[in-house]
């Protein structure tokens, strides 16, 4: 006899014995002993049999109710759930086991009001109310486990747990100012917990404080000097203030006490990749990838970091997106089941933006104005967000846009949040950059999936990503076959650019003033490889009379420069023709434009907002497209202004148009003098035009989903010349 059939047979035992309390208290004894031997199917009919005989005993409904979750039965646990509050609505576990049901069922707002009536129902039992309070950080209710954290603090000022807990909620949040202040308020109840300063620490760096970041963290080692975790923040701050060495060391430092730190590794490879180590880079990257929890991290960076690498071929590129793509994206569920059963193709449209961080950042600074003037009564914007960074393209954001902070959500509670949001459209706006979250799209969120700008350099590869939004410059005619996305051609560029507004007057050509032509990039130093090094070389000995400035955060870091010097010294360039300079302000950034007559584009990677901000500081850019959509950024901006003659399709002729334009300054001063007028007044600053034809891109893209899964007929989703 099987021990299933054991159990079974005491039901037959029960069912002998008088319907009195000694028989329940029997009974509750024995099923209590069940519960931890028996298969969930089994205890939940005796559990069923106790509850159908004594239904006064709670111990019965909690039983059964947990037995159905274990095995899978949900719908049922509801049901019994709701008939257990039904029959004791002075039961504080009655609300507890019915908040997990409803959790369970997706309806978190449902979970929280039946938590919170437990904790009212227990508000003298201080366990419970934690419990409850856990449970809710659990789920990501952040703000509603703070405000009972924050009564129990009121009565056990210095539980060190509810702090800790508490922190944890407020910071989840994403309110820097508010974290802060409650790490401050922990530090006073508990000075000697190491993970109060490391918050406080990362409050103040989000907040532009550095020294005093730098100071918690290197409290939160003295206090814990095991501690991986405030030695890797100290790495990366350092790092962020291109204090390169000391933040390998710091790294380093991580490694010794734990040589298989994925995380140590990953950003060692990011700050040798920053330093030009680039064998180095892909060796600590494919070390990460294999030894820790950082993998989908460190082959996000290996697929991006390709793209900067003049020796990548498409292939090899295209072979490491699948990759990435067979390791964390699942197939992709049903299609069919992520619509809603409103199949209008013109009803108002809810659309979801993912993204790690919405600030003054090329993610946002491209879209702002496109997202901005959408018809409001047509579409509805949600911004995912991960980071707390504010700034003033944040705020715009917020006046037309519900922001939520999503940073602490794994994918699973991520996809959870957007489903109940009903979210119709969701673009991305993250790709395989910072806070990549590609892994969503396969479990199909949203019954739509479109990737756009903002880590936008190639396709996803993902499954469950429908379309990418490009346009014939981007994805030239024939490109399809390298993306796993449908592409959707914009008729006028993919972006639609927002100069800033503080932008300084442009100035008369320097080379008038100086008798000496100046080249520039200001792009990040990643993108100016030595194969790079030597172009340039080419166009500085083919214009004798003539320099190049190099400007940018990484070029004020001593490494770096010490690497650009010896690049261009072999190729027999004098060291005081070219001029490196650091990180200023915005204003000075572009006010270092009136020192440079033409700009130099990279390659195989383009720069993006450098080559707009650089047209509306009057510089033109030469740019020689790359073979991948990274490569094409420069390209599709000035074909967006008129200035088509300033792409090349060789070295030799990116070289002799330099050397051209050179030697026709007036030519060179008449075009610089008109340039932002031309520029303000062509498809790449026209926002409310790129957002007419983003409304008739989503639109296509709903009706066009309908009528795959067959809610409505192929005649009422008409096609668009722009999309192939």
């Amino acid at each position: 006899m099987t021990e299933d059939h054991e159990h079974l047979d005491i039901l037959e035992r029960w069912a002998l014995l008088p319907a009195d309390v000694h028989t329940a208290l029997l009974i509750a004894e024995e099923l209590d002993a069940l519960r931890d031997t028996a298969a969930p199917e089994t205890v939940a009919q005796a559990a069923r049999y106790f509850v159908r005989r004594f239904p006064a005993y709670r111990l019965g409904w909690e039983t059964l109710i947990e037995s159905l979750r274990r095995g899978g039965r949900t719908d049922e646990a509801a049901d019994v759930s709701a008939a257990f509050v039904a029959m004791s609505p002075d039961t504080a576990s009655a609300y507890w086991h019915r908040g997990w049901c409803l959790h369970d069922a997706g309806v978190t707002r449902g979970a929280v009001e039946q938590w919170t009536r437990v904790a009212t129902l227990k508000r003298g039992d201080m366990d419970v109310r934690c419990s409850v309070a856990d449970s809710l950080l659990s789920i990501g209710c952040w703000q509603e486990a703070s405000d009972l954290y924050q009564v129990l603090l009121t009565d056990v000022p210095d539980n060190r747990q509810c702090l800790i807990n508490n922190l944890i909620a407020i910071d989840s949040m994403g309110d820097i100012y508010r974290t802060a202040a409650f790490s401050r308020h922990a530090i006073r109840m508990s000075p000697t917990i190491d993970g109060f300063y490391t918050c406080l620490g990362r409050a103040l760096n989000n907040a532009g404080d550095h020294e005093r970041a730098s100071v918690c963290f290197k409290r939160a080692n003295y206090l814990s000097p095991k501690s991986l975790v405030p030695r890797l923040d100290l790495g990366l701050l350092l790092q962020d203030l291109g204090r390169l060495d000391e933040s390998i060391e710091e790294f380093k430092g991580i490694l010794k006490l734990d040589p298989a730190s994925s995380e140590a590794l990953l950003n060692i490879g990011n700050v040798y990749y920053e330093e030009g180590r680039v064998d180095d880079t892909f060796r600590h990257l494919r070390w990460a990838a294999h030894v820790g929890t950082s993998t989908r991290s460190a082959i996000a960076n290996t697929v991006m970091y390709l793209h900067y690498l003049p020796s990548a071929t498409r292939a090899t590129i295209r072979a490491a997106i699948d990759d990435f793509s067979r390791r964390f994206a699942s197939a992709p569920d049903d299609r069919l089941q992520a619509f809603s059963k409103d199949a209008d193709p013109d009803r108002p449209l809810t659309v979801g933006l993912v993204s790690s961080g919405f600030h003054r950042h090329p993610a946002l600074g491209f879209s702002i104005k496109a997202l901005e003037n959408l018809d409001r009564t047509a579409f509805r914007l949600i911004a995912y967000h991960g980071r707390p960074r504010r700034d003033d393209l944040t705020q715009r954001l917020e006046t037309f846009a519900t922001m939520k902070m999503v940073g602490a959500m794994n994918d699973d509670r991520l996809i959870e949040e957007i489903r109940a949001d009903g979210v119709d459209i969701l673009i991305d706006m993250a790709g395989h950059g910072y806070g990549v979250r590609l892994g969503i799209y396969p479990k199909r969120p949203a019954p739509v999936q479109v990737k756009w700008v903002g880590g936008l350099f190639n396709t996803t590869g993902v499954p469950g990503v429908d379309w990418l939004i490009a346009d014939a410059v981007q994805v030239p005619p024939g490109d399809d076959k390298w993306y796993s996305e449908r592409i959707h051609r914009m008729p006028h560029g993919y972006v639609v650019f927002d100069p800033v507004d503080y932008a300084p007057p442009v100035w008369p050509l320097p080379a008038q003033m100086r008798d000496m032509v100046t080249f520039g990039s200001f792009n990040n130093p990643v993108k100016i490889n030595a194969d790079m090094v030597a172009l340039w070389a080419r166009v500085l000995k083919g214009v004798p009379n003539s320099r190049l400035l190099l400007k940018g955060k990484r070029f004020g870091v001593p490494e770096v420069q010490a690497r650009y010097k010896t690049l261009f010294g072999d190729q027999g360039i004098d060291a005081a023709r070219v001029v490196m300079r650091g990180h200023t302000g915005h204003l000075d950034h572009l006010r270092t434009y009136n020192e440079v007559d033409i700009a130099l584009d990279p390659w195989p990677y383009s720069g993006g907002l450098t080559t707009c901000e650089s047209l509306w500081m009057g510089v033109p850019v030469i740019t020689w497209p790359g073979p991948t959509f990274a490569g094409r950024h420069a390209a599709t901006h000035l074909s967006n202004v008129g200035l088509s003659d300033w792409i090349v399709d060789s070295d030799d002729a990116y070289v002799d148009l330099a050397a051209s334009w050179a030697h026709r300054l007036t030519d060179l001063a008449a075009l610089r003098k008109g340039l932002r007028a031309r520029v303000a007044a062509s498809p790449l600053c026209d926002g409310p035009r790129f957002a007419r034809h983003l409304e008739a891109a989503l639109r296509h893209m709903w009706r066009t989903g309908l009528a795959e899964v067959g809610l409505i007929k192929d005649g009422e989703a008409p096609g668009a010349a722009s999309v192939s």
